[in-house]
């Protein structure tokens, strides 16, 4: 099976069933439906998704554009289709009540890996034991079972609620619960959970383990100084937990003094603290910008030139990468690929030798 590495890629794995590009009819829903930049269920699921977690711009970089996403859409699906091991439904009220569910997603309870009511505009069109390259390609309730690391895997019935499982892809509720490795249902609020990820979307487990809504924090709240990255907003507010005093405090602004740990300059805007704040007079400093081949770093102010971008693997600014790059692991800074078995940089899991033509 093709490896997902990079961020948004490990997003698409799991939402494959939000979308699709449509069959080559001269009627019924066709691939326009789905990947036009500009009316494309596509594009709307992910614009109002990514609108809900905006966490994923910082991790990214940037959010992909309507032209980008139209783009990895069709990549993306289009060879299930012509291969007929995946048809587009023509179903008119499977489109409404996707569409529905589109225009009335709720950020607090929405999660990429719950179910989805799109889902159904796949139809997969092989059986149970049939060797597949993804899920969408298994007719029903079905997954693409890769678990024995053979080049294709096979269709597998999804598991239910307390089967035992290894990844949320198994099981139809979309969440393999981590406490004891069965599906389980995602949590709303006031349903028993043991932590955050057990309960829908943004909701929270709390001390008591029962799933709450998210907290909205204020500057000067306290927090819990041994739980950074769940306090306070922490990384898309204005706010971090000061582990000095655990309250939410603003960051520093540049100019201002962060001499040993008076405050902490905005580092997710590449901003520093210049001479690691070892010096009285040390302040808050902006942006160093830096080329191809060198150094990077948020944490001291090493920003890429605009057009680059900052390898994570070797800490170094590179060009991001384009389809049919070659690649190691993953694909640096090119949104919605992944590096291939093969070394090459790929939109889809397809490989053409795994799905058994359809009867």
């Amino acid at each position: 099976m093709r490896k997902r590495s990079a961020a948004l890629a490990a997003i698409f794995a799991l939402t494959m069933g939000t979308a699709a590009c449509g069959d080559d009819g001269d009627d019924g829903f066709t691939i326009a439906n789905v990947c036009d930049e500009q009316v494309g269920l596509y594009i709307d699921f992910f614009d109002a998704a990514f609108a809900c977690q905006p966490e994923f711009e910082l991790l990214l970089g940037g959010f992909p554009s309507a032209a980008e996403l139209s783009i990895a859409c069709e990549e993306n699906f289009q060879p299930y289709m012509d291969d007929g091991t995946v048809v587009l439904s023509q179903d008119q009220s499977a489109w409404d009540t996707c569409l529905a569910f589109i225009s009335g997603i709720d950020c607090e309870t929405f999660g990429f890996d719950g179910p989805n009511p799109c889902d159904v505009l796949f139809e997969g069109q092989l059986l149970d034991g049939e060797e597949c390259d993804d899920n969408l390609q298994c007719a029903g309730d079905a997954y693409c079972d890769d678990s024995d690391g053979l080049a294709c895997g096979t269709c597998a019935p999804k598991l239910l609620v307390d089967d035992a499982c290894d990844s949320n892809n198994q099981c139809s509720s979309g969440l393999c619960a981590s406490t004891d490795n069965t599906c389980q249902e995602y949590g709303l609020i006031g349903d028993t959970c043991a932590d955050n990820d057990e309960c829908s979307g943004r909701l929270e487990c709390d001390a008591g383990g029962l799933c709450v809504a998210e907290t909205i924090w204020a500057l000067n709240d306290a927090c819990d100084g041994q739980d950074i990255p769940n306090q306070c907003g922490f990384p898309i507010s204005d706010w971090y937990c000061h582990p000095a005093n655990n309250v939410c405090t603003a960051y520093l602004e540049l100019g201002d003094n962060c001499f040993q740990g008076a405050g902490f300059c905005r580092i997710f805007d590449y901003e520093s603290c210049e001479n690691g704040g070892q010096n009285p007079t040390d302040v808050c400093i902006a942006p160093v910008i830096v080329g191809e081949g060198e150094t990077c770093d948020f944490q001291t102010g090493e920003k890429c030139a605009d057009g680059l971008f900052c390898d994570g693997n070797t800490d170094t600014c590179v060009a991001p990468a384009v389809e049919g790059d070659s690649c190691v692991d993953d694909c640096p800074g090119g949104i919605l690929l992944s590096c291939s078995d093969d070394g090459v940089c790929v939109y889809n899991d397809y490989t053409g030798l795994c799905p058994a033509p359809p009867e």
